[in-house]
C-alpha cells in the first residue's frame, strides 16, 4: 500500500486482509518503507489493565508536578525532583510478556436474507388479546447449507418489566403476575418442531412467527440465527461444544388497540330468583339482533354461586363478549322459551353478551364451588423465573400472609375455570379477553369456598295419633304451619370435609 503522508500531521490508515483458514490471527504491527529506505517494522502490542492504570498514574502525577512553581527546602532543586519522580522506575521488575492483538478465525458460514414479508411497510395493528402470524420468506443466497437456525425476539414491554423485577420494588403478587406476563404471554413467538430448520444452498423457506396483541406494545425485533453446524470433520478429534452463528434481524413497528375492559370481578351467592343471562338464541332467529333471557336451574343452589364481571367498550365497533366455564362434574339446566338444555362434565357452559361501543355489559356465569387443601393454599406465592437470593420487602405478618396465599391460590384455580374471548361483531377477528388484572377478596373466598359444615333447617308437624310425622308445607324458603298449632324445628347438620 503507497501512500503520501504530509510533513508533521497524522494520517489514518486502514488495512485489509483476507484470512485464508480458520484459527487464531495474531497481528503484530506493520512494516513500513520510506522511499529509498530499508524497511522497518512497527510492533504494536497490546497493554494490559495493569500497564494502563500504571501509564494513567505516571501522568496525574506528571500533571500535578507541571502545575506547582515552589518546592520547600532542598527539594525544590531539579535534581530532587526528578529522583522523586524516579525512584520506584529504578527497582528491579519482572518483564511482562508481550500480548499482541488475537483475532478467533471462524469457518466459513452461509448468508441469510429477507426475500419478503407478509406484512406492508414492517407495521403491524392489532387489538389486545388478538393473536395474528407473520410470514417471513428467507433466502439461503450463500454456497454453504444451513441446518441450525433459531428464532428469538425482543419487544418493548420486555425490558420495563425486567427492570421493575431487578428494581425489587414489587410485592410478591405482582412480582408473580410480572413474570407470568412475560413467560406466558410473550408479544412474538415461534414453533421451532413446525418450521424447516435446513435450508440448503440457493433455497427458500417460509418461517411463521405468531404475534400476541399486548398493551403498550409499540415495537419488536424478531432475531434469526443461523450457523452451518454439522460441517464433514478432517479429523478424529472430538468436535467443540462452542460454535458460531450469524444473526439476521427484522425490526416491527406494533400498534394495539385496547378495546375492552373488564372491572369488578365479583363472587355472588346463588339465588334462583335473581339469577338470569343473555344468551343468543339458537333456535333459528337472528343470532345478532335476538337475545333471550333464561334462568339457571341447578340441582342443589348451596353446592353454587355466581361469577360477575362487567365489560365495558372504549372502541368504535361492537364486539361479541363470551365466558366459558369448564369445571368436571358440573351439570346446569337452562331454560329458555319451550326448550330445555344441559350442561354435561365434559361440555363448557358458555354466555355470550354484544358490547355497543361505549358501554358495559355485566356477565354472569355459574360456577360450583370448591374447596383446595390446607397444604394447598399454604404454598408460598411461586416465583416463575431462575432468580435467585430474592428478598420480599412486604412488612405483613404471618396472618396477613397467610391470607394473600389464599387469596392467591383461590384465585388462579377460579382463572382456570373461566376465561374469556371477544369476537369483532360481523368480521372474522377473535381474541382473548384477560382476566389477570382483576383481584379477589375475603369475601368473594368465603362464597366461592365450599363449607366446611352445612345446617339445613325445616319445620315439622307431629300429629297427636302418634303417626308419621308430616313435612309443614312451604314456597321456597317460605314456611306456612297451621294456626294455633305447634310444630318442631328439624335441623340437619351434614359434615362437608374430609375428616
Amino acid at each position: 500500500m503507497a501512500l503520501v503522508i504530509p510533513a508533521n500531521s497524522y494520517h489514518p490508515v486502514t488495512i485489509t486482509a483476507q484470512v485464508l483458514e480458520a484459527g487464531i490471527l495474531m497481528v503484530r504491527g506493520c512494516i513500513v518503507q520510506a522511499p529509498g529506505g530499508a524497511p522497518r517494522e512497527f510492533v504494536l502490542p497490546v497493554s494490559s489493565e495493569d500497564e494502563e492504570s500504571k501509564r494513567s498514574r505516571r501522568r496525574s502525577a506528571i500533571e500535578n508536578e507541571a502545575g506547582r512553581s515552589k518546592h520547600a527546602g532542598l527539594d525544590s532543586r531539579l535534581w530532587k525532583k526528578q529522583e522523586k519522580r524516579y525512584s520506584k522506575a529504578n527497582t528491579p521488575a519482572q518483564p511482562t510478556p508481550i500480548r499482541f492483538l488475537e483475532c478467533k478465525v471462524v469457518s466459513e458460514q452461509p448468508f441469510l436474507r429477507i426475500r419478503r414479508t407478509s406484512l406492508t411497510h414492517g407495521a403491524l395493528m392489532l387489538y389486545n388479546g388478538e393473536k395474528s402470524s407473520i410470514r417471513i420468506t428467507l433466502e439461503n443466497t450463500s454456497s454453504l447449507p444451513i441446518d441450525f437456525m433459531r428464532l428469538t425476539f425482543d419487544d418493548s414491554t420486555v425490558a420495563p418489566a425486567q427492570q421493575a423485577l431487578a428494581d425489587g420494588g414489587l410485592s410478591v403478587f405482582d412480582t408473580y403476575e410480572t413474570e407470568y406476563d412475560l413467560i406466558h404471554k410473550p408479544v412474538f413467538t415461534w414453533d421451532s418442531k413446525a418450521s424447516k430448520q435446513e435450508i440448503g444452498p440457493g433455497e427458500k423457506t417460509v418461517v411463521t412467527v405468531n404475534c400476541f396483541g399486548k398493551v403498550g406494545c409499540a415495537s419488536g425485533v424478531v432475531h434469526v440465527s443461523y450457523s452451518y453446524f454439522h460441517r464433514p470433520r478432517t479429523t478424529l478429534d472430538q468436535p467443540s461444544d462452542i460454535f458460531h452463528t450469524r444473526q439476521l434481524s427484522y425490526p416491527v413497528l406494533v400498534t394495539v388497540y385496547h378495546m375492552l375492559e373488564c372491572h369488578a370481578m365479583d363472587i355472588l351467592p346463588y339465588s334462583p330468583d335473581s339469577t338470569f343471562a343473555t344468551i343468543r338464541d339458537s333456535q333459528g332467529f337472528d343470532s345478532d339482533t335476538t337475545t333471550t333471557k333464561i334462568g339457571l336451574i341447578v340441582d342443589d343452589i348451596t353446592d353454587w354461586c355466581i361469577f360477575s364481571i362487567e365489560v365495558r367498550n372504549t372502541y368504535g365497533l361492537p364486539f361479541e363478549v363470551t365466558f366459558e366455564r369448564q369445571q368436571a362434574g358440573a351439570q346446569i339446566r337452562m331454560i329458555a322459551v319451550n326448550w330445555l338444555t344441559t350442561c354435561a362434565d365434559t361440555e363448557p357452559c358458555l354466555m355470550t353478551s354484544v358490547v355497543p361501543p361505549g358501554s358495559m355489559s355485566r356477565v354472569l356465569i355459574p360456577v360450583q364451588k370448591f374447596h383446595l387443601a390446607e397444604e394447598h393454599i399454604s404454598r408460598p406465592i411461586p416465583t416463575l423465573s431462575d432468580r435467585q437470593f430474592i428478598l420480599t420487602k412486604s412488612n405483613l405478618t404471618s396472618a396477613e400472609e397467610r391470607t394473600q396465599q389464599e387469596l392467591f391460590w383461590y384465585r388462579e384455580e377460579l382463572l382456570k375455570l373461566v376465561r374469556g374471548r371477544w369476537k369483532e361483531s360481523g368480521g372474522t377477528r377473535t381474541g382473548d379477553l384477560s382476566l389477570r388484572n382483576q383481584r379477589m377478596t375475603q369475601r368473594m373466598v368465603e362464597v366461592l369456598r365450599t363449607e366446611i359444615a352445612r345446617i339445613q333447617l325445616s319445620l315439622w308437624h307431629y300429629k297427636d295419633d302418634g303417626s308419621e310425622p308430616s313435612l309443614v308445607p312451604c314456597s321456597g324458603d317460605i314456611y306456612t304451619p297451621p294456626l294455633n298449632d305447634f310444630v318442631y324445628l328439624r335441623a340437619k347438620v351434614m359434615n362437608l370435609s374430609r375428616k
